[in-house]
């Protein structure tokens, strides 16, 4: 290993998918998502760029903006040994001349690691901060309409929620699934009929009527993996950020 220059942080959960009950795994306790507003000025402050602020997020945008064009043209893109990203299709084709189905077929763009990340990535060193606490944990968030993970929400159509200890129980008055709307901080709250799948790692709810703009999921339970209630309600956030359209 390499002298570390870099540090990560994570906490171990509980293991569903092997065979012993007592295998965990591990998640990167992640402290918030940088935008690219935020890299910009990240590089300027700190990584030495020798450009204003204010023309390197002109420059960023308008590189990531072709990038994201050459990509729907079915170029893959090797970004400096960083990453590299590919179109893919997903979906099976039952016969020959099959055109592209939208509703059974996916159109995605996947991203691997370079040489230049890897090698970063021993670097790192990795803590582990120990078992997590009974707060709930979101993984995944996938708008259905648009299939689209963690990114998008379509009013109208199902959130489907993975994590772990999600279900929503309890008569605390602030149990529930809500939507804060970060520009206004209006929460809107997710009513328990709404939900059509409520289990400890899997929620499936329909998304209601949202204004356009940037949301942030919270979700507050008394949900516990005895048989007993938590005294007091948790709430977990889930730091992406999804957008109304």
């Amino acid at each position: 290993m390499n002298e570390a220059k870099h540090q990560i942080a994570a906490r171990l959960y509980n293991n569903h998918l092997t065979a012993d009950p007592h295998d965990l795994l591990a998640r990167v306790d992640t402290e918030t998502t940088l935008s690219v507003d935020d890299i910009c000025h990240a590089a300027v402050t700190r990584g030495g760029a020798d450009v204003s602020e204010d023309t390197l997020r002109y420059c960023a945008h308008i590189f990531l903006n072709e990038m994201g064009y050459q990509l729907c043209d079915g170029f893959a893109v090797n970004a400096d040994s960083w990453f590299r990203a590919t179109p893919h299709i997903r979906g099976a084709f039952h016969y020959a001349h099959e055109p592209f189905d939208p509703q059974r077929h996916r159109l995605l763009i996947q991203l691997t690691q370079g040489n230049r990340m890897r090698r970063a990535l021993d670097h790192v060193d990795v803590r582990i901060l120990g078992p997590a606490d009974a707060t709930p944990y979101i993984d995944r968030v996938t708008d259905c309409k648009t299939h689209t993970v963690n990114g998008r929400l379509t009013p109208g159509h199902m959130l489907d929620i993975t994590g772990s200890r999600l279900k929503i129980v309890g008569d605390h008055p602030d149990v529930g699934v809500r939507l804060r709307h970060l520009a206004t901080d209006a929460l809107t709250l997710i009513p328990l009929a709404d939900l059509a799948i409520n289990q400890p790692r899997h929620l499936l709810l329909l998304i209601p009527t949202l204004s356009a703009g940037t949301y942030r999921l919270e979700l507050t339970t008394q949900f516990s993996e005895s048989f007993l209630l938590l005294k007091a309600p948790v709430t977990t956030l889930f730091k992406r950020d999804l957008t109304v359209e």
